[in-house]
Formats: structure tokens, C-alpha cells, sequence
């Protein structure tokens, strides 16, 4: 199974990953993030790049929706996914989502630190 990735009104997709592992829903996540997420699996990526929703704006998902309103687990026909995959690997990369990692990390750790310092 293709994962393409984006982040709600960033205006652009992310990169695409394959699921490489079952689910396993006996882990809780904390990245970035209270204990919401419950359970984690395997991806390998196969690009990381930011590509601008217009490069996408003439493919529907499923539900006859631009792809680029797509909400979370809408399916995609192979016909659709493949021409993502060309959008997403022919696209110039200007820019990429771990580029902004260490401020992601940096306010993560500055959460956690102000969690400590609540239980004292």
C-alpha cells in the first residue's frame, strides 16, 4: 500500500511511502505531540519533497474530489496514484517538510521541559 502524504492547508503534498508492516496498535506515539496516537507502523519513503497542490489539481480520488481536498485514508484508483508518482518525481524540489524537523524537535523538547518543571 502508496501513503501519499500532506498536511492539512499546507498547500502542497509532503511525499509518498509504502507500508511496509502490519499495524501494531500496542504502541502509543508521543512525537510532536500529547498521547494521541495510538498504534505505528513501517514506511519506507520513497521521495520527501514539497510539490505544490496545483501540480496535482486535475486528479480525482475516488470520491470525485480533487485529491488535494482529500481527507485522511481516501482511496485512490492506480491510474491516479501513478500519475501523483510522476507529478511527485518530476517536480523540481524547492523545498521539503525536514527542513522544518529541528523547530518540530526544538518545541517538542521545550513541551516536555515545561511538563517537568508542571510536576515538580
Amino acid at each position: 500500500m502508496y501513503l501519499f502524504y500532506s498536511v492539512h492547508n499546507c498547500g502542497c503534498f509532503l511525499g509518498f511511502a509504502e507500508m511496509m508492516s502490519e499495524i501494531d496498535f500496542t504502541t502509543k506515539l508521543t512525537i510532536w505531540t500529547k498521547n494521541i496516537w495510538v498504534g505505528k507502523f513501517n514506511v519506507q519513503w520513497h521521495s520527501i519533497k514539497d510539490v505544490p497542490d496545483n501540480e496535482f489539481a486535475y486528479l480525482r480520488a475516488d470520491d470525485s474530489r480533487p485529491v488535494t481536498r482529500s481527507k485522511d485514508c481516501t482511496e485512490i484508483s492506480f491510474k491516479v496514484a501513478i500519475e501523483m508518482i510522476k507529478a511527485i518525481e518530476s517536480y523540481v524540489e524547492k523545498s521539503s517538510i525536514l527542513d522544518v524537523f529541528d523547530e518540530f524537535d526544538k518545541k517538542e523538547a521545550a513541551s516536555k521541559s515545561g511538563e517537568e518543571e508542571d510536576e515538580d
